[in-house]
């Protein structure tokens, strides 16, 4: 578990793309920060309704 928070607050992190996102979503179903992260992209994209789900 502590791995994954580590790895996820790394700079680099900011350049993944979602299907990394989602697989570390689907590797540690509850961590929330894979999920917060891919809710940020969403927003980045535009998505923000989706996001706002993804957070909720």
């Amino acid at each position: 578990m502590f791995n994954i928070e580590i790895t996820l607050y790394r700079p680099h992190m900011r350049e993944l793309d979602a299907p990394a996102l989602l697989k570390a979503i689907h590797e540690h179903p509850g961590e929330y920060t894979p999920r917060l992260r891919y809710a940020d992209r969403m927003k980045e994209q535009g998505r923000e309704d989706y996001a706002n789900f993804i957070q909720a």
